[in-house]
């Protein structure tokens, strides 16, 4: 999709500010998108929506399809990472969800294990 850039610069020296919903765990989010990042956001939403979180595209993707739940770390006994959940709930920030993913359940150690 080609973007007119002088009519964005015109629309934006008007003082009318561009806007986009992007994704995040249990909903969405309203950004600012800057007038010289309309044609950015445009071909790539969630790369965008990534530079905005200060992430790579991966990782937003994967922040978002696990509803910002960190997985734990652990190996199964089949050679697959553990996918549950690491204590403390889902629809966590980008940052604590980047700090904490790779920790382990309660299942292999982490926070809740021994607790009967």
């Amino acid at each position: 999709m080609a973007i007119d850039t002088e009519t964005v610069t015109e629309i934006a020296n008007a003082g009318i500010a561009f806007v986009a919903s992007v994704r995040v765990p249990g909903g969405g989010e309203t950004v600012v998108v800057p007038s010289n990042s309309i044609a950015e956001y445009v071909a790539d939403p969630q790369g965008f929506a990534a530079k905005h979180f200060g992430v790579t595209k991966e990782q937003y993707q994967l922040w978002i399809e696990t509803d910002g739940m960190p997985q734990c770390g652990a190996t199964t006994k089949n050679g697959s990472r553990c996918k549950n959940g690491v204590s403390g709930g889902s629809q966590r920030s980008v940052e604590e969800w980047l700090r904490l993913d790779g920790d382990y359940c309660a299942v292999h150690g982490g926070e809740g294990a021994n607790i009967r």
